[in-house]
């Protein structure tokens, strides 16, 4: 991971394109550049396929651009300040109810997406992405639970997000 000084002179030094995809790619690649996801793979091809599920689906510009951040909190070293000088607030606040809180329980955390519509769309990608075992050579007993595991939550995340749809807008 990089140092904060090392995420300041990026942010300084940072062109902005105008295009919200192509700032949040840029930012994931900086941001995890030569990590590994739990396959033993790139953690930016891990996101890169959560981007491409989503891409598939039909998102939003907003979704995609969370898609590409939503490990840079975790696992990249930025802060909620640095996604706001960029991003715009939609994007954030979801980037940022993706974000673990360590001392949290998985409850209290999946609750804490299902807050916001964009996070828990991307959260359905990044499970779905997860449960992929067959990337793993030999897959332990561990990593078929915690398939199981995924698949009840995104079951879960996805009744919430028929919930979203039901919901009044306000006027």
């Amino acid at each position: 991971m990089h140092t904060r000084s090392e995420i300041n002179t990026f942010l300084r030094c940072y062109k902005c394109t105008g295009n919200q995809k192509t700032t949040a790619h840029d930012f994931a690649e900086f941001a995890h550049v030569d990590q590994k996801d739990k396959a033993g793979g790139t953690l930016l091809s891990h996101i890169e396929r959560v981007v491409d599920f989503l891409e598939e689906n039909g998102y939003s510009d907003d979704v995609i651009t969370v898609g590409y951040l939503h490990d840079i909190l975790d696992n990249g070293g930025f802060c909620q300040t640095d996604l706001s000088m960029f991003f715009p607030e939609t994007v954030w606040q979801a980037v940022t109810h993706l974000s673990h809180n360590k001392t949290s329980c998985r409850e209290e955390y999946l609750s804490k997406i299902m807050e916001n519509k964009i996070a828990t769309i991307v959260k359905i990608g990044d499970l779905t992405d997860n449960m992929v075992i067959t990337r793993k050579e030999y897959p332990t007993d561990r990593e078929y639970w915690k398939t199981c595991k995924y698949n009840r939550e995104i079951e879960r995340l996805t009744n919430r997000l028929h919930e979203f749809d039901d919901e009044p807008t306000a006027e």
